[in-house]
């Protein structure tokens, strides 16, 4: 170059470079300079994220895909939070996102030399099920019914677990089905538990519903 002050950018290989600087005043007097350049190495910055439900934590690792990097310190950065700095030798971290969808989640990363590559890619948080249901039954039956009121999962299948809170009755204090129904022999309060899975296929999130139900038997009318 014959600027004053030029600027170059190295595309080869990181190292040292010679650099030399030859001065000509308007006489025709020269002077030289030759000085050493050292150019670091592209971090090439990249990070992997498990995928989680919605309320569990998800853990996310962070690597420099070359091997030269020799690496001070990393920022995330999760949606519109305070930026989370760690250095090494932790690269994994764990964070739990507040919503379910995709998240674009970026990460700086930066070299002992104070060079610092960045990456952003989303990262998937599962939504759990809201689970719900009702229960009713009639005066002459021992029989309670139970309706799921989950909305559908959109992807993937559900799966049903009850607990009717009645372990004298053996097996059948257990359902697997959506809408079960069981008989209860003997009046008091109950704590009915339903579990609602949805399963998709990379992720199993699940939800616990639990209602108190007092169930009271009919009573035998007589007289005399």
């Amino acid at each position: 170059s014959t600027l004053k002050d030029p600027v170059h950018t190295y595309t080869g290989a990181a190292g040292s470079y010679n650099v030399s600087l030859t001065v000509t005043s308007s006489q025709g007097c020269t002077n030289y300079k030759m000085d050493t350049v050292y150019i670091n190495p592209v971090i090439q910055v990249e990070f992997s994220a498990d995928t989680a439900c919605l309320g569990s934590p998800t853990q996310l690792w962070a690597q420099s895909l070359n091997a030269n990097t020799v690496v001070s310190q990393m920022t995330w950065y999760f949606d519109n939070q305070a930026p989370v700095i760690v250095q090494p030798p932790q690269y994994s971290i764990f964070y739990t996102f507040t919503y379910a969808g995709f998240h674009s989640v970026k990460l700086v990363m930066e070299d002992i030399s104070g060079c610092t590559d960045s990456i952003v890619k989303p990262v998937l948080v599962r939504s759990v099920p809201a689970n719900d249901f009702s229960y009713t039954w009639h005066c002459t039956s021992d029989t309670v019914w139970f309706t799921d009121l989950t909305p559908a999962s959109g992807s993937g299948t559900t799966q049903y677990y009850w607990d009717f809170g009645d372990p004298g009755s053996g097996a059948a204090n257990y359902s697997f089905v959506q809408n079960p129904f069981h008989i209860f022999h003997f009046p008091g309060l109950y704590n009915v538990k339903q579990t609602v899975t949805y399963i998709t296929n990379v992720q199993a999130c699940s939800n616990t519903k639990i209602k108190q139900l007092y169930y009271d038997q009919s009573p035998n009318a007589a007289f005399t």
